[in-house]
């Protein structure tokens, strides 16, 4: 009986190491990765077009506000928001006769005054920019530096007047 129980544990122990034998090999084989297919490409030369956006202030060179000297009355506004001026042109009429004139070339931006209105002295009344002479403040990470240069193309653009420049 104990080389029966011999004979039997033999099996069983030959039998144990063959399936361990077969899952591993089983494993192994699907474990395997897949084969991977590539394809020849001929490379081709050509520009590189690198973008980078930074963020700023834009500062007129020529800008005039227009400030009443005295107390008056404006009797007629000559200009609407949005019109170009040049130097010398009637911005304002009072009803006195005096007229507030222009003293540089460029773009009513702000009306702050009605017709017909009563003003102190020191008022604001309008705002001229010349919009084509600005000066742009640009604020660049100190690792794109190296990608400006003087003579370098750029397109700046302002979303408050909805223009590029």
């Amino acid at each position: 009986m104990s080389a029966k129980r011999t004979s039997k544990k033999i099996k069983w122990i030959t039998l144990s190491i063959i399936t361990i034998a077969v899952v591993g090999i089983a494993t192994a084989l699907l474990m395997r990765p897949a084969t991977t297919s590539y394809e020849s490409v001929v490379a081709n030369t050509g520009d590189v077009t690198t973008y980078y956006s930074f963020s700023g202030n834009i500062e007129t060179k020529n800008r005039q506000s227009v400030v009443s000297e005295k107390v008056m009355q404006v009797s007629e506004i000559k200009v609407k928001e949005g019109d170009a001026v040049n130097v010398g042109d009637v911005l304002i009429k009072t009803s006195t006769g005096d007229e507030l004139k222009s003293k540089i070339i460029g773009e009513v931006a702000n009306i702050a005054v009605e017709e017909n209105a009563q003003i102190m002295a020191g008022t604001k009344l309008l705002d001229i920019v010349d919009y084509n002479n600005l000066e742009v403040s640009i604020k660049v990470d100190e690792y794109d530096i190296s990608a400006l240069a003087k003579g370098k193309e750029a397109t700046i653009n302002i979303g408050a007047i909805n223009k590029a420049i």
